[in-house]
C-alpha cells in the first residue's frame, strides 16, 4: 500500500486568513463608528419600544416585499414612516405575517 502525501490541513486556506482578518477588522470598525453616531446624535429613531419594533417590523417585510415585486420609486434613501403602535390598523401587516407563518 502506498502512503499518502497529503497533508493534514488544507494549503489554500492559509492564504484566505489575512481576507478573513481583514475583514473582521472591516466590520468591528463600522459597528463601533455607527455606535458612537447614534450615542452622539442621541436620535429619537433608536428609541422604540418593543410594540413599535414590531409593527415596524411587519411593515418592512411587506414594504420591501412589494417593492421586489413592484420596483416603482425606487431611493437610496426612503423617508422614516411613523410608526403608532397604539393603531389598531399598525398591527395588520404584523397580523397577516404571522397569520401567513
Amino acid at each position: 500500500m502506498q502512503k499518502s502525501k497529503r497533508r493534514r490541513g488544507n494549503s489554500k486556506t492559509f492564504y484566505n486568513v489575512p481576507f478573513f482578518l481583514a475583514a473582521f477588522w472591516i466590520s468591528a470598525s463600522t459597528v463601533i463608528e455607527q455606535r458612537g453616531h447614534v450615542l452622539r446624535t442621541a436620535a429619537n429613531e433608536w428609541n422604540l419600544g418593543m410594540g413599535e419594533r414590531c409593527v415596524l417590523a411587519g411593515q418592512a417585510v411587506w414594504f420591501y416585499a412589494a417593492k421586489v415585486l413592484w420596483p416603482v420609486k425606487l431611493a437610496f434613501m426612503y423617508p422614516l414612516w411613523r410608526v403608532q403602535a397604539d393603531l389598531l390598523s399598525s398591527w395588520l401587516p404584523l397580523a397577516v405575517l404571522s397569520d401567513w407563518s
